[in-house]
């Protein structure tokens, strides 16, 4: 270790003495245990069983497979981490992060090109997951639904736009209410867990505090007579993380109906990007462009905006934008600057993989295609994503199982979903459904809503349908017949399904220029 340890050693004391840390008795021993250890040559002993049993005093009989509090709470330190250097610690000479996957915390000098996970939330919602409460239950039961209320935590943690608040010491209503009124939080799920003749029920419900903890989602589950095992819950653990969490989510959805658009910090930033995938106007990627680069002259670092502009430049690319400017190389550069400021940044990887596949670099888009899904697994969207890219590249069966476990978990999903479905009946020359999905898209800015209604119609010989579809594709592009066979190569990486849409163009009567 070339850098000073007792400059570490004063580095820690500053962030546990630090508004952010000072709060939170259990995160600041976290921190002095894993930092003395890697300081005294003993990081190869900095095990979950060991963090256990020294800084949250478990019992010697210790699981950590059955107790997940040490990665929930490993978790919560690296997120304290990110926002002290986004706030107090923004000019710290020495910047101390724990990466993923192990418990051994890194030291580097701070400067502009430093790694630091920076996803970078201005505002960010606090839910509390309070204890559940048990109903007749015998002493099986309580043990599912402790497992499920621990997993539940888990599971969020790995959701960069909120922040959980877990340790709650009195449940007496008034006093409940006052530690979530001083606690400033947003949501807190509860849940109930009911014995019937013999037949567990367990609810789980999302309430919003601020309006007089009203409940806006529920969910539950019957688990059948003599099943105890853990994975019994299962489905609802799918089920509560994919309608909270992510861009598409309950929470971040309500989080966004409150801000004004013209607000260009990193959440309004964010609010325009989604904005932009709603209807494709030159208004919206305007806005977008403006909202991204405005974000990123305040934060420079973050990773999650560079990502976004990446993925802007991506889908000028797509949209065959014809200007002076290398689309494909400039995403490539913000999404690889994107991981680097945050290796677990699962947008960017998103993005590379969808970048992978314009690129025509198939090993490419399975790296980063697994890579993205590796980081949260639990996460609709981003499944749906992997699986909407991997029918571009021409994964069909892989692609369409992704995105169908993906739209059943979720009300809400991306619109490009539509168009993997859409896609995946063409290849299996199912233009019916192929034609339904298209209708789904409803993006009349975007020049693919024109082409995948075209070619569905054509094969299924319902010409007379296709003038209103026609005149659009034209309006957005004038020079639609010299162009086509470039706009079509550049998204999609089988040439067969290259050639079946060309051929359904013509049938429909679209001239196609070689």
């Amino acid at each position: 270790m070339n850098l000073d340890k007792e400059k570490i050693i004063v580095q820690v004391d500053k962030i546990i003495n630090s508004q952010k840390f000072n709060r939170s008795k259990t995160l600041c021993k976290f921190l002095q245990f894993i930092v003395s250890e890697t300081l005294n040559g003993k990081e190869n002993q900095l095990k979950e069983y060991t963090i256990g049993i020294k800084v949250l005093n478990k019992n010697v009989t210790y699981s950590p497979q059955e107790d997940p509090s040490i990665r929930i709470h490993a978790n919560r330190l690296r997120k304290f981490l990110v926002e002290y250097y986004e706030e107090d610690g923004r000019g710290d000479e020495i910047i101390i992060s724990i990466p993923r996957g192990a418990y051994v915390p890194s030291f580097v000098i701070n400067n502009s090109d430093s790694k630091i996970a920076n996803i970078g939330f201005d505002i960010k919602s606090k839910i509390a997951l309070l204890p559940f409460n048990y109903f007749n239950t015998g002493d099986a039961e309580p043990r599912i639904c402790y497992k499920l209320h621990q997993e539940i935590i888990h599971e969020l943690s790995y959701f960069h736009e909120i922040d959980i608040v877990s340790e709650f010491l009195e449940l007496s209503p008034n006093v409940l209410e006052q530690q979530l009124a001083d606690q400033k939080v947003d949501y807190c799920v509860v849940g109930k867990c009911l014995n019937e003749e013999g037949k567990l029920t367990i609810s789980i419900e999302l309430r919003s505090v601020p309006f007089g903890v009203q409940p806006i989602w529920t969910e539950s589950i019957n688990i059948n007579d003599g099943v105890k095992e853990e994975n019994a819950y299962g489905p609802l653990l799918q089920k509560v993380i994919s309608v909270l969490c992510g861009f598409l989510g309950i929470i971040y959805r309500n989080k966004q109906d409150v801000r004004l658009k013209q607000n260009y910090d990193n959440l309004g930033a964010i609010f325009w990007h989604n904005q932009y995938h709603t209807d494709f106007s030159e208004e919206a990627i305007m806005q977008t462009l403006q909202a991204l680069n405005i974000g990123l002259k305040k934060s420079p670092n973050n990773s999650l905006l560079t990502a976004f502009l990446g993925e802007l430049y991506l889908n000028f690319n797509l949209m065959d934008l014809q200007q002076d400017v290398d689309f494909l190389k400039k995403c490539l550069e913000l999404a690889k600057r994107a991981v680097y400021l945050d290796e677990n940044n699962q947008h960017a990887y998103g993005v590379l993989a969808a970048a992978s596949v314009h690129s025509k670099r198939y090993e490419d888009f399975i790296f980063y295609s697994e890579k993205c899904i590796a980081i949260n697994a639990n996460s609709p969207m981003y499944q749906g994503l992997i699986g909407f890219i991997s029918i571009l590249g021409g994964n069909y069966q892989g692609g369409y199982n992704l995105m169908w476990n993906a739209i059943k978990k979720i009300p809400y999903y991306p619109f490009e979903i539509n168009v993997g479905f859409c896609l995946y009946n063409i290849h299996k020359k199912r233009y019916k459904e192929a034609f339904q999905w298209a209708e789904r898209i409803k993006r009349k800015n975007l020049i693919w809503d024109p082409i995948l209604r075209i070619t569905c119609l054509a094969y299924l010989n319902r010409f007379q349908d296709l003038d209103k579809p026609k005149k659009e594709l034209f309006l957005l592009k004038e020079n639609f017949s010299e162009r086509a066979r470039i706009i079509i190569n550049i998204p999609l990486f089988d040439t067969d399904m290259q050639d079946s849409l060309i051929h359904g163009l013509k049938l429909a009567g679209i001239e196609i220029l070689d």
